[in-house]
């Protein structure tokens, strides 16, 4: 497996023990990969029903469900923070894949989100930032993830939320780019950026 649109310009890296949720018409199957080193296309392991097709999304998530060509995931409210990429339970990607004979079948995943780019030019004071639309449009919590054509398309589920958040667990922002992962959304009212500085001042930034 490997996943395009990232929209840093490089590869998706696959890490040890990263899992994909495989849907084979009856189960949520969590697949592994064993990749020891960090590489852009990993092979993954693990059972399933024989299917003709299989939905695979990325990453594994233990609640997504599948029913006829739809995947219910969810678009985590608080994500976490990595420098210049992004973190692979943030970056929800979806793709199929149809097995032929004998042969190990292979597919690429395409992001289902869409980007908010932070970039710091120096160290900061910040340590978490909020992303919110201001009318209201869903940008994070339960989706429904179908594909037209190979493109997935990412509709509202149920506990939807207008606002992500990008937390530091120790520290601050340094020097670099960071994203957060979002449901694609045109935003009417536009959008409200607040930054939290590791003494709890908030700052404010409205477009």
């Amino acid at each position: 497996l490997s996943i395009e649109d990232n929209p840093t310009g490089g590869n998706t890296y696959w890490l040890k023990n990263e899992a994909v949720s495989l849907f084979d018409g009856s189960f949520n199957r969590e697949l592994v990969t064993p990749v020891v080193s960090p590489e852009p296309t990993a092979t993954f392991h693990g059972e399933a029903f024989d299917s003709q097709t299989y939905y695979l999304l990325s990453p594994y998530q233990e609640n997504a469900t599948y029913k006829s060509g739809v995947v219910s995931a969810t678009v985590p409210v608080e994500q976490i923070p990595v420098k210049d990429g992004i973190s692979h339970q943030s970056l929800l990607a979806l793709g199929t894949v149809s097995p032929e004979g004998n042969a190990v079948p292979s597919t690429v995943l395409k992001s289902a989100v869409a980007f908010v780019k932070l970039p710091f030019t120096s160290s900061s004071e910040v340590s978490r930032i909020d992303f919110s639309a201001i009318g209201g449009e869903t940008l994070a919590g339960n989706v429904e993830l179908s594909l037209n054509g190979d493109i997935p398309e990412c509709g509202d589920g149920e506990n939807t939320v207008s606002s992500v958040a990008l937390a530091q667990t120790y520290g601050t922002f340094g020097e670099g780019t960071y994203y957060l992962c979002v449901r694609p959304a045109d935003l009417s009212e536009g959008y409200k950026l607040s930054f939290t500085l590791k003494d709890g001042t908030l700052k404010v930034i409205r477009d």
